[in-house]
């Protein structure tokens, strides 16, 4: 459990209002200073911005192996029937990576909505109630407001809901992939 909370508190000392290196590279640059967590646009944005960054290179590494796996073989075949370096890629690489792309795919989508660490570490859900997932806003109720029945019903609606689209997403890919 420590790595979330190490990732937020990069995640403040990143996008910090008179430190950081963010407002720093904006202020280079004749960019006004950006007051990230107190504006709900922007505290989203910084939300967004630390996700995408702990998860990218997860996203990159799948890629990769998905890409070393692929025969040379099948390249060989493939530039003696076409000569674009594009062709290759749109024709033989993307279809043959497609399976690795939809995994990462439905992971982060799985991920996003039970996102609670990144809003909880940087903006505690604020300001007022704009950055709260529905994550976050389910443990409020329940350990917060001492509703443990209605954030148990809405833990359960979120499992229906990402069980759904998981099922749906697998049971297409495997008929596709077959």
């Amino acid at each position: 459990f420590p790595a979330p909370w190490a990732l937020g508190s990069l995640g403040l000392g990143i996008f910090h209002v008179t430190g950081g290196p963010i407002i720093n590279l904006l202020m280079a640059f004749g960019g006004g200073g950006i007051r990230w967590f107190t504006q709900p646009f922007w505290a989203r944005v910084a939300i967004i911005a630390v996700d995408v960054w702990q998860w990218t290179p997860f996203g990159f590494i799948v890629f990769l192996a998905a890409m070393q796996s692929i025969p040379e073989e099948v390249y060989e075949s493939t530039r003696l029937d076409t000569s674009s370096n594009w062709q290759i890629f749109r024709y033989m690489t993307l279809p043959l990576v497609a399976p690795a792309m939809g995994t990462v795919a439905i992971l982060r989508l799985v991920e996003t909505f039970k996102i609670m660490d990144i809003p909880f570490a940087l903006t505690a859900g604020g300001p007022g109630s704009t950055a709260q997932t529905y994550s976050f806003y389910t443990y409020l109720t329940g350990l917060r407001n001492f509703h443990y029945g209605y954030a148990a019903s809405m833990a359960y609606i979120l499992l229906a809901i990402v069980l759904i689209i998981s099922i749906l997403y697998f049971s297409r890919a495997r008929h596709l992939y077959e």
